[in-house]
């Protein structure tokens, strides 16, 4: 989209989170996830958006657990570095997708480190 993006504390998403106000979407092959995940996380690798958000909303819960997002809700991508979140927003957006917040760039969350991001944005 042609604006600019619009920096979130950590505070606000881990608040956005503790709400259950925002899906959280792991974009890694799932062959990744045994590195870490934040929990309550959605596993919808890179390479799946597309269909996953295609699909009507009763079949991407049956194949997913959690409600389909509406279509200006705000999402959370996320993935070891980025790039595939990124790639996430661009196939999100390609769909309908208005509202987004990648994970910047950095190591996704182990049992022994929190899963405290430092820095996310959210288009304006």
């Amino acid at each position: 989209m042609g604006s600019t993006a619009n920096e979130i504390t950590c505070e606000q998403l881990e608040g956005m989170m503790a709400d259950g106000r925002v899906p959280i979407f792991d974009v890694r092959n799932p062959d990744e996830l045994a590195a870490g995940r934040i929990v309550g996380s959605v596993n919808i690798p890179v390479d799946k958006v597309k269909d996953a958000f295609s699909l009507d909303a009763e079949n991407f819960q049956d194949q997913f657990g959690v409600e389909k997002p509406k279509l200006d809700s705000t999402l959370v991508f996320y993935c070891q570095l980025g790039r595939r979140g990124s790639a996430a927003v661009t196939i999100a957006q390609g769909v309908g997708y208005t509202r987004w917040v990648v994970r910047e760039r950095g190591s996704p969350p182990t049992p022994s480190r929190p899963s405290r991001p430092s820095r996310h944005t959210l288009p304006g």
